[in-house]
């Protein structure tokens, strides 16, 4: 899944989206991200509650393995 992300998501040249908008865009669900936000694969900013993700935190995903 994540070499879809990286080749859906060249470059991400958003700064920062939020985490929900995100999902959508990229056709994953919540829980998804929530996965990989505890595996420490995705990091998320907290800003007044919410949870954002900046373009290269979409960058550092890790390739298929």
């Amino acid at each position: 899944m994540c070499a879809v992300l990286i080749g859906k998501f060249p470059g991400y040249k958003r700064p920062i989206v939020s985490l929900n908008k995100f999902c959508q865009e990229a056709g994953i669900s919540p829980i998804t991200t929530w996965r990989w936000r505890r595996k420490r694969w995705l990091f998320t900013v907290n800003i007044c509650g919410r949870q954002y993700v900046t373009g290269e935190a979409v960058g550092r995903l890790p390739a298929p393995g």
